[in-house]
């Protein structure tokens, strides 16, 4: 507590305290300066910096923006990109036959057990189905579209873990566009990359689904979905089913989320309290349940 006292310089450095002599200091006793207002402090430093690197950071996208404009209207940037676009349709076409080819190879999905070979890898592959693939190949759109790929969900991206993303949406409106169909723009699509990845993960888990129901809210309750089907480990380069076995899955008795709990009896919907989301919560729960089977049915036919 109490003041500070003065802080003193060594001969000839400038003394400016920033605050006045204790009461009762005489004014010859002072140092020079002393009680003078401090000198004024330099801000702004930091946001000049900022904003010089922001003005070069714009002014360089903007002049690779405009380079690379500029070069899409060249001869030679034309024909890149057209050679860039015939690789992509290449890419979809040749996915499109391969899709056929292995789907009819699937068995049927009352079909035996079939044991995976030894060391076969079946940890971060992608995961595709017989409702994805029948939008692929019959080439579906408008409502029946949309309900198959929203059950289709339920199992390509039944859990992170199980990268089921590679069979996109964005491949199948490639092979709309391809057809003709206006599927909306390309600008965002990954088609050409999801496929590359399909092909370097070489295994592919295809589920194929015999009966789909996917849960269902309604208001405050919901009726439980389930799933009865084959799981098949595909060798996507060779096109031919390394193992399979039966796949069943179904969503939990009762849902816990947002502090509420929601229940489901024998399909039956019963009263709730609380929570929020409720149609994100059922979907995530069968997703969790479904890729809960997935693993167990692997371990079935996995040595």
């Amino acid at each position: 507590g109490g003041l500070r006292g003065p802080t003193w310089y060594g001969a000839g450095e400038p003394m400016t305290p920033s605050y006045p002599p204790p009461p009762g200091t005489h004014p010859s006793h002072a140092p020079p300066g002393w009680g003078a207002p401090p000198p004024p402090k330099k801000s702004g430093g930091v946001l000049r910096v900022v904003l010089i690197l922001g003005t070069l950071m714009f002014g360089s996208c903007a002049s690779y923006c405009g380079y690379i404009v500029y070069k899409s209207e060249t001869p030679e940037g034309k024909r890149a990109a057209k050679e860039y676009e015939d690789q992509k349709k290449a890419a979809v076409a040749g996915f499109v036959e391969k899709a056929k080819r292995v789907h009819a190879i699937i068995p049927p999905t009352d079909a035996p057990d079939i044991a995976c070979p030894a060391g076969t890898k079946t940890e971060y592959v992608p995961v595709a189905d017989s409702l994805y693939f029948s939008v692929l190949l019959d080439g579906e759109t408008g409502k029946a579209r949309a309900e198959k790929l929203s059950q289709s969900d339920l199992i390509r991206n039944a859990n992170s873990i199980l990268v089921g993303s590679s069979f996109s949406t964005g491949i199948l409106d490639a092979v709309l566009a391809r057809s003709g169909v206006d599927a909306g723009p390309d600008l965002f699509r990954t088609e050409a990359a999801d496929i590359e990845q399909i092909e370097e993960k070489r295994i592919v888990l295809y589920i194929d689904v015999g009966t789909l129901n996917a849960p269902d809210v309604q208001g405050s309750s919901f009726i439980g979905g389930d799933l009865d089907g084959a799981l098949n480990v595909l060798d996507w380069k060779t096109e031919k089913v390394l193992c399979r076995t039966r796949i069943t899955a179904a969503s939990s008795a009762q849902i816990s989320y947002g502090g509420g709990v929601r229940m489901k009896v024998m399909g039956i919907p019963s009263p709730s309290v609380g929570g929020s989301d409720f149609d994100d919560a059922v979907r995530k729960d069968f997703k969790t349940n479904v890729a809960a089977a997935i693993k167990a049915s692997l371990k079935v036919i996995q040595h």
